[in-house]
């Protein structure tokens, strides 16, 4: 029963990264804009809101597209 369980850490790892990744390219974009490219460590609260709540978003994307994708496999 646990022989895909790899696969539900996978695509919770990449949608973690992936929605890391997008929204730290967002909040440089918008640094960008703002003409404030002062620090790329030093984030506000906004920013860091920013950043969590699209990881969280991307974990949950990546989880329940891996959850498709197993249950698919199980079917078949």
């Amino acid at each position: 029963m646990r022989k895909n369980a790899w696969l539900s850490i996978n695509g919770f790892t990449i949608g973690t990264i992936m929605g890391l990744l997008l929204s730290y390219c967002v909040v440089i974009l918008l640094r960008h804009l703002n003409n404030s490219l002062t620090l790329f460590h030093y984030m506000d609260v906004k920013e860091e809101m920013l950043l969590l709540v699209a990881t969280f978003i991307g974990a949950l994307i990546g989880n329940i597209l891996d959850k498709k994708k197993t249950s698919q496999h199980k079917t078949t």
